[in-house]
C-alpha cells in the first residue's frame, strides 16, 4: 500500500517516468474514447463531442501545469526540490481520471450535459433500481479517488520537499489552487 500511495518514495524516477508517459497516453485515449475532457487540473467532465487531439492536449497541459506548481511549491520549501519528481507526482495524482472515464462507458454522463449547457436544470433523476446502483457506486467511486489524490499529493509532496511544517503544506495548497485558476483559462482559450 505505501508503494501504492507514495510511489516517488519507492521507484526509480526515470522509470516511474516512463510509465507514467505510458498510462498518461493509454489514459488519455481512454477519456477521450468515452467522451471525457479536462477542463482544469483537477476535474474530468464529460461531453458529447469529443476532439480526440483536444483531449491530449488539455490533459497535457493539466499535467505540465501541475507538474510546475507542485514544483515551484516544492522550491520554495527545499531548493534541491527536482522537476522529474514533481511532473511524476502530477502524471501519478491523474490517472484516477483515466480509470473515471469508464463510468462513462454508456454515454450516461456526456448526455447530462447537454440539457444543462442549454439552461435546463431539470435533469431527469435515477428511475431505475440499476440507475441508483450506478449512481452510488460512482458516487463512492469519485470520493475514493478525492481521499487517494489527497493522500498521494501529501505523502508525495513531504517525499518530493522534505515538506515538515503545516506552512508547507498551505503553500501547496495555494498553489494547486492557483494550477486550477490558470488551467481553466489556459484551456478555455484552447
Amino acid at each position: 500500500m505505501k508503494k501504492l500511495l507514495n510511489p516517488i518514495e519507492f521507484y526509480n524516477d526515470r522509470k516511474l517516468l516512463i510509465v507514467n508517459l505510458i498510462i498518461f497516453v493509454i489514459g488519455s485515449t481512454l477519456a477521450a474514447y468515452f467522451r471525457g475532457w479536462f477542463d482544469h487540473t483537477f476535474h474530468l467532465s464529460f461531453r458529447t463531442d469529443i476532439n480526440f487531439y483536444k483531449t491530449f492536449i488539455e490533459s497535457g497541459v493539466c499535467v505540465l501545469l501541475l507538474g510546475i506548481f507542485i514544483f515551484i511549491a516544492g522550491k520554495i520549501i527545499n531548493n534541491k526540490t527536482r522537476f522529474i519528481d514533481a511532473l511524476n507526482l502530477a502524471f501519478y495524482i491523474r490517472i484516477p481520471f483515466y480509470l473515471f472515464a469508464l463510468t462513462n462507458y454508456d454515454g450516461r454522463y456526456s448526455d447530462l450535459n447537454s440539457p444543462i449547457a442549454e439552461g435546463n436544470i431539470m435533469v431527469a433523476l435515477p428511475s431505475t433500481s440499476l440507475d441508483f446502483i450506478i449512481l452510488i457506486i460512482t458516487s463512492l467511486l469519485s470520493l475514493a479517488i478525492l481521499v487517494f489524490q489527497f493522500i498521494t499529493i501529501y505523502k508525495g509532496f513531504k517525499t518530493l520537499s522534505n515538506a515538515k511544517k503545516i506552512t508547507d503544506y498551505l503553500i501547496l495548497a495555494a498553489l494547486l489552487i492557483v494550477s486550477m485558476i490558470v488551467s481553466s483559462i489556459l484551456l478555455k482559450n484552447l
